[in-house]
């Protein structure tokens, strides 16, 4: 179960797990100069800032740069951050993770299911997959989903880059996504970002992301 909620989470418009979203509250975020510490399910995720956020705010600035969703179940917790003001459903971008307490958990079946679940979210033969780089010993390589048309809504589209991550006690998914009106996915050009803002935001986040056991 834990796999398939996964997908859901991820695809398309990340829409409320069935299962933990009736769960919401603050979210148990701390700041470490500029990176961003999740503390959920027995593991601590640190992770970057979101690119928006100002290069010279540090500490507790950093945390009232955005706005948080955050929803935990059993087995599960997701966090969502999206840019002051915005409507939450309205956002442009949207930048998260979804962490998972399951110390079996294999992160290729989690890659290869999100990808999946992403394609059939996304209307035919206006999917697109990249993987940035080969797989590095145990540790996935980031990867580009794109969408140019989503069937919930064909005049939407839309990119996420995803980094997974690995603990003793479990998994986490770290993403960010662009959405704009719906587009070619065969050009670059056409993304709702220029391609090398999301390619540079999906290595910062394999570089810059780890998950450990919470003290």
């Amino acid at each position: 179960m834990a796999l398939l909620r996964t997908i859901v989470c991820l695809i398309s418009l990340l829409v409320a797990l069935p299962a933990m979203a009736q769960i919401r509250g603050e979210p148990p975020l701390t700041v470490a100069d500029r990176a961003l510490e999740l503390t959920t399910l027995g593991q601590r995720l640190t992770l970057p800032a979101p690119d928006w956020v100002a290069d010279d705010l540090v500490g507790d600035a950093v945390l009232g740069s955005f706005e948080a969703v955050f929803r935990s179940g059993d087995d599960e917790a997701e966090l969502q951050l999206y840019h002051n003001g915005a409507v939450y459903a309205l956002a442009q971008t949207l930048y998260g993770a979804h962490v998972v307490s399951n110390p079996d958990a294999v992160p290729a079946n989690y890659r290869d299911a999100v990808v999946e679940g992403f394609g059939r979210a996304c209307m035919p033969g206006l999917s697109a997959f990249v993987q940035l780089g080969d797989d590095p010993d145990d540790i996935q390589a980031p990867l580009l989903l794109i969408c140019g048309a989503q069937r919930a809504n064909t005049r939407k589209g839309e990119v996420m880059a995803i980094s997974l991550r690995t603990s003793e006690a479990g998994l986490a998914v770290v993403y960010q996504q662009w959405r704009g009106a719906a587009f070619d996915p065969s050009s670059a050009a056409n993304w709702p970002a220029p391609s090398a803002v999301i390619e540079a935001q999906a290595r910062r986040l394999q570089a810059e992301t780890m998950l450990t056991l919470a003290d």
